[in-house]
Formats: C-alpha cells, structure tokens, sequence
C-alpha cells in the first residue's frame, strides 16, 4: 500500500468514526499542558497544538465575527473531546486575536500569533479585505489560514496554504443575478463597499444579470470607512430615477452592520428609493440592522429579499443551531457554523497527521483530503482548485412581519450546481 493511498484509508476511518459519534460531543478545552490517564491506568503526556483565531470581535463586522468565532471555538471543544475519548496524544489550543474588522490589525495579530505562539494553523481572514492583507505572509512562512466568510472573486485564485470553506462570490453573483431575473428585473442599481468584498460581489452580479436577462445595471461604490453615506444614496436614489422607478427597478445593497444601516436611515427618506425592490447580498442579513426600528418598516415596505450561504435543510445545521441557541442564548450569525466545519476539518487533518505541523504541507495534503470527505454541518466541505469551497447552495430570505414583530425568514434555496430554485 502506497502513502497515498493509507492516507486515503486512515481518513476515511476516521470519518467513518466521526459519522458514528455525529461530531457533536461536548467537552472542555485543553487550556494547559496535562498529563492523562488512560484505560490502562498508564499516564500519558498530552500534547497541545496552538491555533489562531482572527475574529472581528469590534468593528463594522463585530456582530457576524463574534458569531463565526464562537461557532469555531465550538468546533474546537468537540474536537479536543473527541480527541480524549479516542485516546489521542494531542489537543488543540487556541489563541483569540481581535482584528478590529481592519485588514492591517488582521495581519498585525497573524504575525504576532506566529511570533509568540509558534501558531501554525489559523482560522480568520473572515472578511475579504482582511484576507488579502494576510494571504502573502501567510504563503510565505507557510501559515495554513482557513476562512469561513470571505468570499471574494479576487481570492478565487490558486492558494497554497489559504483556504475558504465558505462559496466564493462568482457563485452568489450568479445566485442573486438570477433571483433578480426571476423577480422580473431589468433594471438594477447595484450600492456596494468598496473593497475586495463588495466591488467583487458587484462586478460579479452586474457581469450575470446583464448575460442573463438585464438591460441596464448601474454601480455606486463608496469608501467603507467614511462615517455618513449621504451623499452616496442620493447618487443612488439619481440613478433610479434615470432607470425609471416601478416593478422592473431594483436596488441591490451590498453593505455591513455599520454602513448599511446608515445607508438604509437615509434612503428611506427619499420617496423614489420606495418605489423599487430591494436586494441583498449574505452581509447584509444583519437582525441588527435591518430589524431595528424604521429599518424594520422600510425593509418590509421594499419586499426586501436576499441571498445566503447556507444548508439550511441539513439535520445536522439545524442541531448546530439548536445548540449555540443552547451555549450562547440566541441564534447564531448562520455562517458560524462554516466556523464549526472548520474546526473539524483541522482537527480531522491533525489526526490524519499523527498531531503533527513540524511539515506543514504534509498537513495541508490531509487537509484537502479529509475536506473531500467531510460532510458537516453545512454539508459537504471539499475543495476546488482554488482551495475555496467546491459545492455552495443558498438561501433565499425575506423579511415578513408576524403579529407585532419583523422577522428574517427563509424561503427558498438557490442550487448553484443547477441554476434552480426549490421552496423551503
């Protein structure tokens, strides 16, 4: 038997044992070295991996962060539970770094976890521009960093030690392209951050509404870091009155927490922005910001209606679910359990490795390989070429109101893999 093809065969026991434990007990994580008994009664010396977690824990992206960064923490104390019920000789440890939801604090915190914490493996980069910002250290001292959020075509490239376990957004552009197609739109003013999120979503959504089906698609972008947005939304609320406003105009919104709650104060003041339906990217299914009071009733008014990575009908999502409600006393940010998936998938590799980094691309070839076979909580994790996530479906929400309350619901799900819709 070759070492490629063990490989294959102690991954796929793993995995199977994994399938039978349902990847779902919990235990404490190890927070120091520790000496173990096991069922022989002989000591064994356990043996830590320090890992990172770059989280926007403050910032414009502090609401999905803390949710992302609490879904791997999760992972990871199942894991190291897991772990100790198999009798393994390691666990993971792992070093919280706040990002500040800006790219040069990301890679002031990768380096700092590499300097001081011989950190090897890293889970952040959760937003595009903070990606980019840690992608060329990262290949260079040849740091795994693994990202469950950003989703930006300009990362769609080959990567050899990043990775995205999340759909890249040439798929969710082609996601909200034909949303916008089958609502009936033809005309379309796209609103976006300017960075390697948001242009790239936008230039993604205008390139497959305009093959698809449009006629005309407009693009704002702004600076993501200026503090009021005024002046952009009544460039916004021009081009829709040049599209010509009624049931074949749409605004699409591609924001975060802070700007677009900004964005939504002013544009429901402005009487054309109502006369259209608006759409929104993953980012934008903030409850705080969109069910927050005026946000709530304009949002509503505007049929507002979105798009998100997720597999909301999978069982095994809707237990993770269950229990961050359980830990954490609400709802996760749904991409927290992309977090979860992560967690597992290093944790599997390690196994595969025998709980060794020292050859860190020994530890990326498992890596690939467990992601092949992982089926998770947000389904199946393999790979592409580009070490982004291969297979993404994804939601179709909406915000309805029941009784006296503004809720987020889900409708549909998109199917990337075949351009359809089916209902929820």
């Amino acid at each position: 038997m070759n070492r490629s093809t063990l490989m294959t065969s102690i991954i796929s026991i793993i995995l199977l044992i994994i399938g039978f434990v349902g990847g779902y007990v919990y235990g404490s994580m190890s927070t120091g070295a520790q000496t173990t008994a096991t069922a022989t009664g002989v000591a064994q010396n356990i043996i830590e991996i320090p890992v990172g977690i770059l989280a926007p824990l403050s910032g414009a992206g502090a609401v999905e962060g803390t949710s992302i960064s609490n879904g791997i923490t999760m992972g990871i104390e199942d894991v190291n539970a897991f772990l100790a019920a198999s009798g393994a000789s390691f666990r993971i440890k792992y070093f919280v770094e706040d990002t500040k939801t800006n790219p040069d604090e990301a890679l002031k915190a990768l380096q700092k976890l590499y300097q001081n914490n011989n950190v090897r493996i890293v889970f952040g980069g959760q937003f595009s521009r903070e990606l980019m910002a840690l992608k060329p250290f990262a290949e260079q001292n040849k740091v795994v960093v693994i990202s469950s959020y950003s989703t930006s075509p300009a990362l769609a490239i080959p990567k050899k030690y990043v990775f995205r376990n999340i759909g890249p957004d040439t798929l969710q552009g082609k996601a909200l392209a034909s949303l916008l197609c089958r609502e009936g739109i033809e005309n379309v003013a796209i609103i976006h951050r300017n960075d390697a999120y948001g242009a790239g979503l936008a230039q993604m959504t205008q390139k497959y509404f305009l093959e698809k089906c449009g006629k005309k698609a407009e693009i704002i972008s702004y600076n993501p870091d200026q503090p009021d947005y005024a002046s952009e939304v009544r460039v916004l609320a021009d081009k829709v009155t040049s599209l010509g406003p009624g049931p074949k105009t749409a605004v699409v919104m591609i924001a975060f927490e802070t700007d677009g709650s900004n964005i939504l104060g002013h544009a429901q003041k402005i009487p054309v922005l109502s006369q259209v339906r608006w759409f929104g990217s993953e980012s934008t299914r903030v409850p705080e910001v969109l069910l927050q009071p005026g946000n709530a009733e304009f949002v509503y008014s505007v049929r507002w209606t979105g798009t998100f990575p997720t597999a909301i009908t999978s069982i095994k999502y809707q237990e993770f679910i269950n229990k961050y409600r359980a830990k954490y006393g609400k709802d996760p940010f749904p991409v927290a359990a992309n977090g979860y998936d992560a967690a597992w998938l290093v944790g599997l590799a390690l196994m595969a490795t025998g709980g060794k980094v020292d050859d860190i691309d020994k530890f990326v070839n498992a890596l690939i390989k467990v992601a092949e076979s992982y089926y998770g909580v947000t389904g199946l994790n393999a790979f592409d070429e580009n070490g982004d996530r291969r297979y993404q479906d994804y939601s179709i929400w909406t915000v309805e109101k029941q009784g006296d309350k503004y809720v987020i619901v889900d409708k549909e799900l998109y199917h990337s893999d075949t351009d359809t819709f089916t209902k929820l």
